[in-house]
């Protein structure tokens, strides 16, 4: 347990990466499921990929304890995220508390090199862990042999984002809204663990800062890793894979 929030989850122990967005002058933030231990139905869309697609499990803990839908929603956002860049992703949404977490076996396992936790933080669980101005999101510095490693998004800055996305709403409402930035956010700070803390590109979505043209489109589609970014996902899980192999050989 960490001193955060009494969480399984341990806080990020290695040198973090601090994701801030801008819109105007303003700084804000910038396929197969599990459930509980239990399969949900897909969340990535209806292509299948092939059984040798490079893989993640993220284990996704929320505090802030969002309607099942937006969770879906956003991460079937991330879902087909990497899905474009070539990796399946498998979601196992873990309770919060050490009582439910000793009933949820899914969430209790060891993690390996490609098992990750997502975190989504109240604003007071953020305010304990950086202390930096509208932080969006804090990913752990993850070599390819470390397992378990951590991404936090702050959820509160998310919803602030997406009530300011330029133009419409999308049909289904601002829950959608907030959900495809939400999901963004996600991909974007797992993008972090895999890519490393000094990954931020000129454009796509590992860029630094988001502009509204960029929360105009992924209000209504998706911002996407790079090509190179993509390929070095791949390599990297490929590594991961090998070392994760070796540990457990040994």
């Amino acid at each position: 347990m960490n001193a955060l929030d009494g969480s399984p989850i341990p806080v990020a122990s290695r040198q973090s990466v601090a994701c801030t967005c801008a819109l105007a002058s303003a700084m804000l933030v910038g396929s197969c499921a599990l459930a509980a231990g239990k399969a949900v139905p897909e969340v990535g869309g209806s292509d299948s990929q092939p059984d040798d697609t490079p893989a993640i499990t993220l284990r996704l803990y929320d505090y802030v304890n969002l309607s099942q839908a937006v969770v879906s929603w956003s991460e079937a956002t991330t879902t087909e995220i990497f899905k474009r860049a070539g990796v399946r992703v498998a979601w196992v949404e873990c309770p919060v508390s050490t009582r439910q977490l000793r009933k949820s076996p899914a969430c209790r396992g060891e993690m390996g090199t490609t098992d990750f936790a997502v975190r989504l933080l109240t604003q007071p669980m953020a305010a304990n862990l950086v202390a930096i101005n509208h932080p969006m999101g804090l990913a752990q510095e993850c070599p390819d042999d470390e397992r378990g490693c951590v991404a936090n998004i702050l959820y509160p800055r998310v919803g602030e984002l997406a009530s300011q996305v330029p133009g419409k709403v999308a049909f289904q409402g601002q829950g959608a809204r907030t959900a495809k930035i939400l999901g963004h956010a996600m991909a974007h700070e797992v993008g972090h663990l895999l890519l490393g803390p000094n990954s931020h590109s000129p454009v796509g979505l590992m860029r630094g800062t988001w502009s509204p043209d960029d929360l105009r489109v992924m209000n209504w589609g998706y911002r996407l890793f790079t090509p190179s970014q993509s390929e070095q996902i791949r390599s990297g899980l490929e590594r991961r894979v090998k070392l994760d192999r070796l540990a457990k050989a040994q």
